[in-house]
């Protein structure tokens, strides 16, 4: 395995890594900033080009790797400053667009960068550890231990609505009862189509992306249209400084990273956890161990950080049943 590693590290020395590397970087940068562009819909389109165009099939798996980081960076930006989240990013516009509101979006938006790349960092060195270890837990995962995270993610959503639980119990059940539209599991009947065959059995239901943006961005649109309401105070502060600002102080919770990450890559490494319960649990794992819960809801800069390093780091837990396994780990 040591060798194996060995060679691994090879490739930082290959040209050819290099531009890949820099050639993902300069397809996805442009792309994750509109929202509703997944990781999963950018790499859908690439793979053709990178089957085509690279012959090693290593420099290939590192482009697709570095377009999924990038992306589950830069998709923070529309959450935070238009309000407007996708399936990963449902916590960050919780707290982040609150603080964003406040005229706190550039030191936010720097201590998202310093903990998004140190738990990339722990995602991929913990990938190269538990390889060899990780199988059986992760056969042990079934359809009920599954279903027990997702409905705790859910649970999740009411737990944190503050005064109006009930709101939040129910805004739970609509997402469960738009998770009904299409297809159904084992029987593939047409649920709640209303007629429209573009909700049929090639598209899996509700996309995603799109219903999530809808739900979240129209009651936005329609709050800043009759309150007329600015994005952030005239007052705000939006220059480097405090970029860099947030930046020092999101590498200053390095402990709080570490172990957000870690818990990221656990759950990354479950097969069928998406996104969005990887964010609501490692928000809630993250609140569990802070002792003044009451900032949490209003714009907590440290909730975005659970959730953010939680993202990132997921994507090496990802990897650990795709690779060790065959199983794929997400949908990216």
């Amino acid at each position: 395995m040591l060798a194996d590693f060995a060679d691994g590290i090879a490739y930082l020395g290959n040209s050819g890594y290099w531009f890949g590397f820099l050639a993902a970087i300069a397809i996805t940068v442009p792309i994750a900033l509109i929202p509703g562009i997944s990781a999963t819909l950018v790499m859908a389109i690439t793979i053709p080009f990178i089957i085509v165009s690279i012959e090693d099939p290593v420099i290939g798996l590192a482009m697709l790797a570095t377009l999924t980081g990038i992306d589950n960076t830069l998709d923070s930006i529309p959450a935070i400053l238009l309000g407007m989240p996708g399936g990963a990013t449902q916590v960050t516009f919780l707290e982040g667009n609150q603080l964003a509101q406040r005229g706190e979006a550039a030191h936010t938006l720097g201590a998202v960068y310093a903990v998004s790349a140190l738990g990339g960092v722990v995602g991929a060195v913990a990938l190269a550890v538990i390889i060899p270890v990780i199988s059986p837990f992760v056969l042990a995962f079934g359809f009920a231990e599954i279903a027990a995270m997702a409905m705790f993610g859910v649970a999740m959503v009411a737990a944190l609505s503050g005064g109006a639980m009930i709101k939040g119990i129910l805004a739970g059940v609509f997402g469960i009862l738009l998770s009904t539209v299409g297809p159904a599991g084992v029987s593939l009947d047409l649920r709640y189509t209303f007629g429209q065959e573009w909700i049929g059995i090639g598209t899996g239901g509700l996309p995603l992306i799109a219903t999530s943006i809808g739900v979240f961005a129209l009651p936005e649109i329609i709050d800043l249209t009759m309150t007329r309401k600015p994005l952030a105070p005239k007052d705000a502060v939006i220059d480097y400084s405090e970029i860099f600002k947030g930046a020092r102080y999101g590498m200053s919770r390095w402990p709080v990273t570490i172990r957000q990450a870690l818990f990221g890559v656990f759950l990354g490494a479950v097969p069928g956890i998406g996104s969005g319960v990887v964010d609501w649990m490692s928000y809630a794992f993250g609140i569990f161990w802070t002792k003044d819960k009451s900032q949490f809801g209003k714009g907590s800069l440290d909730g975005v950080l659970f959730a953010e390093a939680a993202q990132n780091a997921k994507e090496g837990g990802q990897a650990v049943p795709t690779l060790a396994l065959g199983i794929p780990g997400g949908r990216a």
